[in-house]
């Protein structure tokens, strides 16, 4: 995250992406605290992830 924003250039687009998929990879508790706190609407984004990971898991359960 700190390398994808210290490109510079749409740092804030660059910094969304980059986090996007580190918290599909990692898991949203490997992501600092602190990084958290500094976002805006991470309780949205979090309910959101919650909600899209609900309706996909949903999905899989009824096709398998």
């Amino acid at each position: 995250m700190i390398y994808a924003v210290s490109l510079g250039g749409d740092t804030d687009t660059i910094a969304s992406m980059a986090g996007a998929v580190a918290g599909a990879c990692y898991g949203i508790d490997l992501i600092p605290t602190e990084w958290k706190q500094a976002c805006e609407a991470t309780d949205i984004a979090e309910r959101l992830a919650d909600d899209l990971h609900r309706i996909v898991y949903a999905g899989n359960a009824q096709s398998g």
